[in-house]
């Protein structure tokens, strides 16, 4: 386990947000989805229990080159507003958000709220 993770992270939710830019990528690139899904793992690994695992992939092939276009993502800075939030892993960086609007907004609010962000190494 990290040292960054401490127990107020673990007392929230691992959050695995899953994404594919295009329905193409979703029919054609399956094994992608199976790395990203196996994120839970390293949320386990981590220390957060199976309980406090959510995975969120509701924007599957949906483009998130244009800020505010996916719901899911906006559900997510939602619940990291509200605290609900320990951890959020991504395949890589760029999965989690595709332009500087969304990017800036997650690290603001991870930071401000004691979210971390993580990904599969």
């Amino acid at each position: 386990m990290s040292e960054k993770i401490k127990p107020q992270h673990l007392a929230h939710l691992g959050i695995i947000y899953i994404r594919q830019s295009s329905p193409g990528q979703v029919k054609n690139h399956p094994e992608s989805y199976r790395v990203q899904k196996g994120l839970t793992r390293r949320a386990e690994q981590l220390g957060w229990p199976r309980e406090r695992i959510r995975v969120v992939q509701g924007d599957q092939g949906t483009s998130a080159t244009m800020p505010g276009n996916r719901g899911d993502f906006n559900d997510l800075l939602q619940m990291i507003q509200d605290q609900q939030v320990g951890i959020v892993l991504g395949q890589d960086a760029s999965r989690l958000a595709r332009n500087s609007l969304d990017w800036s907004l997650l690290t603001h609010w991870c930071a401000l709220h004691g979210a971390l962000l993580g990904d599969q190494n």
